[in-house]
């Protein structure tokens, strides 16, 4: 077509012939042909949140961003904890400070664009992507390594829950290797092969996510079938939990036991159902796992949930964003109105179009809220007394106490120290001379001018008060008021 017989798009449209794919996400672009523009090619501009949500809809991303700041300084708060303090104040253990660790990392996510301030746009109708804008590599890097890494253990932590319940096995060192491998190699496979042949571009937010091509096979399935896998695990140790416990309590019940050895199928489920001492011993013993791994159990439960929210909601916004025929034709009405009517005007056309927008910052806030779940269930009271020890340790080294405090600290130690030499005088007392016996001494003697420098230096001086001792505050000494009464008798010959 000449470029004279060129028809402009209506506003609020954009020509795409004006844009020629100079770089960005190209296939980003929201671009159709439709009866308004005489089948020209016309596209939104970008960023394409600006025209199907609110103008409240950036703040509402920002406020995400903050939230996310808040979860990071709880998920560095408890890594820290972890590293510094002791094992029975921190209560560490490696699953949970690997899901820390990745929970950190896909915080940090949503927490660069607050200081990088990306340009979503690469042109006026083009998104950046992760070859265009290094913020957008970085926080589309971060959510998927982070995302999977959290998904692979917390599986890992249910798997261990449930060994530890169900089998009576402690997870040994080849099990921590193989989680591992498994909570780390995973995730690395899976970001590779989303980079390298999805990439990740602006989409909805500041925070770049998967492409639409190829990330439902690359992305979403494989976590929607970890995020199963881990539920499966999780609910099978939750129904061994209630079987033990109807077990124990249906002990007496024949009709109950009957019922429940026959549901069982196996010969371990009828001996415990039988025996009352055997279902008492393994309901105590599941009931204390129970109350010692019940935060893991909420944690993960609550994670996975998270996930599997996340998936569905932007396997939904693929879906939305393919720009098929069915598609196109779906969503020409809004387009009309849009070019009638204005932006205002034509929100209630959307809803079959793209996620509403209470939807999209709730599935964001659930992502950026883990850090501060984490911090609700593994900080313990032994951390923040374990915390306050290492603050006063500080506190004494590098805090130098006023004259008062350590006026008041040194006439303490000095009267302690006054007061343990008071009482080895008492034992060291010189005999009057009505108790010496003419055959000579049979006692222990002290001379005049020994007892004259012990006397002296039981008077010891303040180093702020120099001339003034301890002697005026403490009692004197039996020996001490013999010495000031009476004269020493003269050594026996």
């Amino acid at each position: 077509m000449d470029n004279s017989t060129v028809i402009e798009c209506p506003p609020p449209f954009l020509s795409e012939a004006s844009f020629p794919p100079k770089g960005g996400y190209i296939a980003g672009r929201y671009c159709a042909k439709l009866d308004i523009t005489l089948y020209q090619s016309c596209c939104l501009p970008c960023p394409q949140t600006d025209w199907v949500y609110s103008d409240s809809f950036p703040h509402a991303n920002t406020a995400v961003n903050w939230i996310a700041v808040v979860s990071l300084i709880c998920s560095v708060f408890l890594l820290a904890s972890s590293a510094l303090l002791s094992a029975e104040q921190s209560r560490r253990y490696y699953i949970t400070t690997c899901v820390l660790v990745s929970i950190m990392i896909m915080t940090l996510s949503f927490v660069i664009p607050l200081g990088a301030q990306p340009d979503q746009c690469f042109d006026a109708i083009t998104p950046n992507d992760m070859h265009s804008n290094l913020a957008c590599a970085w926080s589309g890097a971060l959510l998927l390594g982070g995302g999977f890494c959290c998904i692979m253990w917390i599986l890992m932590c249910a798997l261990n829950l449930h060994l530890q319940i169900c089998w009576k096995v402690v997870a040994a060192r080849k099990f921590c290797i193989m989680a591992h491998l498994l909570g780390w190699g995973v995730p690395a496979i899976i970001l590779i092969e989303s980079l390298s042949f999805g990439g990740v571009s602006y989409r909805f937010s500041s925070t770049c996510v998967s492409n639409h091509r190829d990330a439902i096979p690359g992305v979403w399935v494989p976590a929607l079938i970890l995020a199963v896998a881990t539920v499966l695990v999780q609910f099978a140790t939750i129904g061994y939990c209630t079987k033990v416990y109807f077990q124990c309590h249906a002990s007496g019940n024949g009709s109950l036991s009957h019922l429940l050895s026959a549901s069982t199928g196996s010969q371990s489920g009828t001996t415990m159902a039988l025996d009352p001492g055997l279902a008492r011993q393994a309901y105590s013993r599941v009931k204390g796992l129970v109350k010692m791994q019940w935060r893991g159990f909420v944690m993960v439960l609550i994670i996975i949930t998270d996930v599997i929210i996340f998936c569905i909601c932007f396997l939904i916004m693929d879906h939305t964003s393919s720009l098929s025929d069915a598609e196109v034709a779906a969503s020409e009405p809004w387009l009309i109105c849009l070019a009638l009517k204005g932006k205002d005007q034509c929100y209630g056309l959307t809803k079959n179009i793209v996620l509403p927008e209470g939807t999209m910052v709730f599935c964001m806030v659930l992502l950026c809220f883990n850090g501060i779940w984490a911090f609700l269930l593994l900080t313990h009271v032994t951390t923040f007394t374990g915390w306050s020890e290492v603050y006063h340790k500080i506190a004494a080294r590098f805090v130098r106490p006023s004259r008062e405090d350590a006026d008041r600290w040194n006439f303490a130690a000095r009267t302690r120290q006054a007061d343990a030499r008071a009482r080895v005088y008492d034992t060291l007392k010189s005999p009057t001379p009505d108790s010496i016996p003419s055959s000579g001494p049979s006692k222990l003697y002290i001379p005049r001018h020994r007892s004259e420098s012990i006397a002296s230096s039981r008077r010891p001086s303040s180093p702020y008060s120099p001339g003034e001792g301890l002697s005026q505050f403490l009692p004197l000494s039996p020996l001490r008021q013999h010495l000031n009464e009476k004269p020493l008798p003269p050594l026996p010959v």
